[in-house]
């Protein structure tokens, strides 16, 4: 393999994603996976973004307790909180009532 473990691991995910069967066949498909893993990590990223986004949404931007965004992703807090940082998501500014 010409990449290294984390490569190998985001082409053999995509390839089961991608798979119609139920059987992988990898040696037809690496030649054409291997050239968009980038693409296919930031997907998934976009991805898991784009779900803390709508969690934290209909949670009122509630992290903590049993209604809060946490437990609904299945996270620690703490780890939300992490990955809110990392995807650069910040609670919107509250409207103010004149």
């Amino acid at each position: 393999w010409p990449g290294n473990v984390r490569e190998l691991e985001s082409i053999i995910e995509r390839a089961v994603i991608v798979c119609p069967g139920s059987i992988l066949r990898l040696a037809d498909k690496l030649s054409t996976l291997y050239a968009p893993v980038s693409s296919a990590v930031k997907t998934l990223e976009e991805l898991e973004r784009n779900q803390i986004l709508r969690i934290l949404s209909e949670t009122r931007w509630h992290i903590e307790g049993k209604d809060g965004a946490a437990m609904i992703l299945g996270l620690n807090p703490s780890t939300l909180r992490a990955r809110m940082h990392k995807f650069g998501i910040v609670r919107p500014e509250r409207k103010t009532q004149d």
